[in-house]
Parts: C-alpha cells; sequence; structure tokens
C-alpha cells in the first residue's frame, strides 16, 4: 500500500464514510472542507547534555462536519434527526466509519480503506432560512482501526484478515428487547447464519469457530437480554466456521 504517482493528491480521492442499517454511505456532499485533526500531545525535555528531545503521543481524534444540510432523502440526515428528537447519548450514537484511500488502488475499483467505530456528536439543530435545516457534527473517533479493502463496485470492505462483508439491516421488534435482522447476499449452500450482541461489533476473522454463537433466522424476531447496542452475524459453514460476518447497530420495538 503506497502513494504512487506524481504531483498533488485530489482531496477527493480520501474519502470517508459512515455505516447504517449495514449500508455505506458518503460523507461530504457539502463540504468544501473536511479534515479529521489529529489532536497530538507533544512534550519536550532537555537532558543532561543539552540536548532537546521531543514525545509525540497521539491523541483523540475529531473529524468535524459542517455544514450538514438535511436532506429528506439522506439516510445520515435521518439518523441525525433521531439523535436530536430522542436526546441520544452514550453508545446510542455510536456508528461505524470508513476512511478509503481512492489514491491507493489495491485492484479493478478496489482501494485501501480502515473502518473504525466513532460517536456523533451533534452540535446544534436548526440554522438559518437561507441554508435550509442544518445539523453539523462532529465524528469523535474511539478504539482500534480495521485495516483492509474497499470495493466501490460491491460497496463492500474486507479486512486483511479476508473475511468478507455481510451486509446486515435492523429492524424493531415486538419488544424492548426484540429485533428483527435481514442479512445479505444471500446465504451459500451448506452454510447457516449466527449471531451475537455487545456494545460494539465483534471482532471475526476467517475460519474463527463460532459454534457458541446463538443461530439466527433472518426475517424473524429475536429477543436478546439487555438490548445490546451492536448486533454481528456471521455466515458459518457446515462446521460452524466464520466465512462472512457484518455488524448493525440494533433497533428494538417498544
Amino acid at each position: 500500500m503506497s502513494i504512487t504517482g506524481t504531483g498533488a493528491v485530489e482531496r477527493e480521492y480520501s474519502v470517508l464514510l459512515i455505516q447504517i442499517n449495514g449500508i455505506w454511505y458518503p460523507i461530504g456532499e457539502d463540504n468544501e472542507s473536511m479534515e479529521r485533526t489529529r489532536n497530538n500531545t507533544v512534550t519536550q525535555t532537555k537532558n543532561v547534555l543539552g540536548k532537546t528531545k521531543t514525545k509525540v503521543t497521539k491523541g483523540n481524534q475529531v473529524t468535524s462536519v459542517s455544514p450538514f444540510l438535511v436532506a429528506r432523502d439522506s439516510a445520515l440526515g435521518k439518523e441525525l434527526y433521531d439523535i436530536d428528537r430522542l436526546n441520544k447519548q452514550l453508545d446510542e450514537v455510536k456508528y461505524r466509519f470508513m476512511e478509503v484511500s481512492i489514491f491507493d488502488k489495491k485492484g479493478d475499483e478496489k482501494f485501501a480503506a480502515w473502518t473504525q467505530e466513532a460517536k456523533i456528536d451533534l452540535k446544534s439543530w436548526g440554522g438559518s432560512a437561507a441554508d435550509g435545516l442544518t445539523a453539523p457534527f462532529d465524528i469523535v473517533w474511539e478504539g482500534d482501526r480495521t485495516y483492509g479493502t474497499y470495493d466501490r463496485a460491491a460497496n463492500t470492505f474486507t479486512s486483511d484478515g479476508g473475511i468478507e462483508e455481510l451486509t446486515v439491516v435492523s429492524t424493531a421488534g415486538g419488544s424492548a428487547t426484540s429485533t428483527v435482522l435481514l442479512v445479505s447476499p444471500q446465504l451459500s449452500t451448506g452454510n447457516h447464519y449466527v449471531y451475537k450482541g455487545g456494545a460494539s461489533a465483534q471482532t471475526v476473522t476467517e475460519g474463527q469457530d463460532v459454534t457458541s454463537w446463538s443461530a439466527l433466522s433472518p426475517g424473524t424476531a429475536i429477543t436478546l437480554t439487555g438490548s445490546p447496542t451492536t448486533i454481528t452475524v456471521v455466515e458459518a459453514d457446515a462446521a460452524g466456521k466464520a466465512v462472512k460476518a457484518g455488524s448493525v447497530t440494533a433497533v428494538y420495538g417498544s
């Protein structure tokens, strides 16, 4: 993985996406400028020889998205509306994001990428009549990155561990602990789905034993004790080894 060629790299060759209900959506439709601030801590000390040594420690990274114009057909706009309307907080505002380096090509329509969880800090809701409804927000990064490849044609991410991605959609079930999951693409012959809930997505590698996970029949309501924030779904082979994996922020009934 590297930057090749000569000349400046165009800004549009670094793309930020958010995963909503298992689907990746690009961010930046309304932005002429958007950057991820690293917020490193720099300290300097002088030793007994009179030489200065510098230490750079990574900080809490933040990406500011401002402005953000709320469009009626925007999946992200609908999420921000719910964050504001329902006063969501803590893990309720956690999402998975992906940064794709289009300049770092790994194949036909395939590019170097990494994914990471982050929380949305909605800064305000409203704006001026001239601009329309605006909802600027910060993306506050947390946890570890997962490195891999983004397939633009399929709109999927595959980790360097080699496991393919499932698209998982969650809709409300009939109770506060019930949800209905839909999964794509279709199961390969002889395989089956299993799932596991948690505060964040489970790390799954190709060939991982998932025989202890719960069986899943897509389209049928499942009940999870404690209503975990995230549900990870795995397509497993007949031996219970992971073949594909995906996760989703769970939506429960009331």
